[in-house]
């Protein structure tokens, strides 16, 4: 992933001679202020993602650019958005070191200076494998533990654009949640739809359920063996009937991908309860198979308990025997005979 650094002049996203500090060819940058472009990471729309060379090190560049000249809001809220992002202080959310504003009107560019979180995405992880329930659910619980994190601040900080591409796990298993944007601060815009997109952020409105729901999408892709492709084609509903899971994790699964936003967990926090709570005595199939013997045991408890309460025997009545009526003969029984001696030989 840490290409090396591309020869000056080169242009890193499409390697022919750059022509300046920006590819004349593809446009992506070659030096952003005092950075050094070393690779491209990403691409969508407007935005690009750059791999940089700092005087401390590596960083990622994230690059907004406009078709026409920002408004005087648009700029406001960037810069009041990006300083946000730098308040950030969760040890699995990358820092957030500085903001930069270059060129003017139609080439006005916008970038946030984050820190580089080396590791694999768990999208490269599920194109190899598939997680386990116990997996599936300590992932649950540390993507909810940095979203608990963000909805506490205020104003809460929504991501907007949380899936296994911005899930990075480093070599010694901390797993970061990257790729803020432009921080997804109370209702900004969404980024292009895709099936970990809620159908409601299509309107551009953001809540605390919006992350949820991309997180039950992932958990459905990481415990299936299906995987992204054959998500994209179902769609969304009843993502959670896909896998095959414990009866609680499947209710869980349920209300994070319900399509009707009222019906998920309205937090963070109250999905990480209900992760944690203690599933239904129903809800495998080694419970159900103790549950019979259990009642029975139960039971007898209790019947012995009431017989010393009452201070009455608890073992069983003695069977009733028939005594013959008076004046009527009983008949007797002739003892059996002993068995002859053995014949002498």
């Amino acid at each position: 992933m840490t290409g090396s650094l591309p020869p000056s002049g080169i242009c890193p996203g499409c390697n022919q001679v750059a022509g300046g500090e920006r590819c004349v060819h593809c446009g992506v940058a070659v030096r952003v202020g005092t950075y050094r472009v070393r690779q491209l990471l990403g691409q969508r729309g407007a935005a690009r993602t750059y791999l940089a060379d700092d005087s401390d090190g590596l960083i990622v560049l994230k690059e907004l650019s406009f078709s026409s000249e920002p408004s005087a809001s648009t700029l406001r809220a960037f810069h009041q958005e990006a300083k946000q992002l730098q308040t950030l202080t969760h040890p699995r959310i990358p820092r957030y070191l500085d903001m930069l504003q270059l060129g003017l009107g139609a080439e006005t560019r916008l970038y946030l200076v984050q820190e580089f979180i080396e590791g694999t995405s768990l999208e490269d992880e599920f194109s190899n494998r598939h997680f386990t329930e116990l997996e599936a659910r300590e992932l649950a619980r540390q993507v909810l533990d940095i979203l608990r994190y963000l909805q506490s601040r205020s104003p809460q900080v929504f991501h907007g654009d949380l899936k296994p591409a911005n899930l990075i796990r480093r070599p010694d298993g901390a797993l970061f949640l990257v790729d803020f944007g432009a921080g997804w601060v109370r209702g900004r815009a969404s980024p292009e739809a895709s099936h970990y997109t809620p159908p409601e952020q299509t309107s551009g409105e953001l809540d605390a359920t919006t992350d949820l729901f991309a997180m039950g999408v992932t958990l459905v892709e990481a415990l299936s063996s299906e995987h992204d492709p054959q998500l994209r084609q179902a769609g969304q509903g009843a993502l959670f009937s896909r896998v095959d899971v414990s009866s609680g994790l499947r209710e869980f699964l349920a209300r994070l991908t319900s399509v009707d936003p009222s019906q998920r967990f309205a937090s963070a926090q109250e999905a990480l309860r209900a992760l944690d709570a203690p599933e239904h005595p129903l809800a495998s199939p080694l419970k159900r198979r103790w549950v019979p013997v259990a009642l029975g045991i139960s039971a007898a408890l209790l019947l012995f308990g009431a017989g010393l309460v009452t201070g009455r025997a608890t073992s069983p009545a003695p069977a009733h025997v028939a005594h013959p009526a008076p004046g009527t003969p009983v008949p007797c029984v002739a003892p059996p005979e002993p068995p002859p001696p053995p014949t002498p030989r």
